[in-house]
């Protein structure tokens, strides 16, 4: 009963904390544009917010609905795996509430430091390799084309953007997670597997240019290699503690 009642509490707390985070969303709203889109809004692209043009009178307030929806989810997230991690603090040993700490932390870390990486060298990429056929059209004589984004497009390619490597990020973090708990042995009985999954994903994941390919499989065997010199490491260390224990 009284884990219930805790419970009961923890999330009061929580949506507490869910409505003060939209009260200030919401204060916020037209940052938020400015905030998603910054590594788009420089002189070097075309895309400015001042070309951004509106069709429908509801696009604005549906985008602004968008965006606080987003990002009350990334703020929140992280508040509700605190609160989860402090709750089972009292079950636990303590290193695994060690443990379970550090990745209630990390993971958010990692995971927006990545997010802020990709939309700030990637994003940029990706969107100037489609505007160069805007520029090639130029050329043509016959047609011409004039490239005008609409607002709820342009966040909608963002957020597309966002949710399609947030994706990719949990898939990779989970194999990480995945294979980091198997046992040794399980792990080098299975590593012929890994590789193989390797060369799959490289070859799914990146263009099919063969240079393109071989330097992503190259990437993941090196993490892979890393994992296994990692885990060897840590049964050495561990069979070393076992003998001086023992001793």
């Amino acid at each position: 009963m009284f884990y219930f009642k805790e419970i009961i509490l923890r999330l009061k707390y929580y949506l507490i904390s869910c409505a003060f985070l939209i009260c200030l969303l919401v204060y916020y709203k037209h940052l938020l544009l400015v905030l998603i889109s910054f590594s788009l809004l420089n002189k070097n692209l075309l895309i400015k917010a001042s070309s951004l043009i509106l069709i429908h009178p509801i696009e604005l307030f549906k985008i602004h609905c968008s965006l606080i929806i987003f990002f009350l989810l990334i703020f929140a997230i992280p508040i509700l795996t605190l609160q989860m991690q402090d709750f089972l603090k009292s079950s636990l040993y303590r290193n695994e509430s060690k443990a379970l700490h550090y990745l209630a932390i990390s993971i958010p870390v990692l995971f927006n430091a990545v997010q802020i990486t990709l939309l700030t060298f990637v994003l940029p990429s990706i969107w100037c390799f489609f505007e160069q056929f805007q520029k090639s059209l130029e050329t043509v004589e016959v047609l011409n084309f004039f490239f005008q984004p609409r607002l709820e497009d342009y966040f909608t390619f963002l957020l597309n953007f966002i949710c399609i490597t947030s994706i990719f990020f949990c898939f990779v973090l989970f194999c990480i997670i995945f294979i980091y708990f198997l046992k040794l042995k399980t792990f080098i009985y299975w590593q012929k597997t890994f590789v193989a999954l390797n060369i799959l994903i490289s070859t799914l994941c990146s263009s099919p240019d063969i240079f393109n390919q071989i330097v992503f499989l190259t990437i993941l065997s090196c993490f892979f290699e890393l994992i296994k010199i990692s885990r060897i490491y840590s049964y050495e260390l561990s069979l070393k503690n076992v003998k001086n224990n023992s001793l």
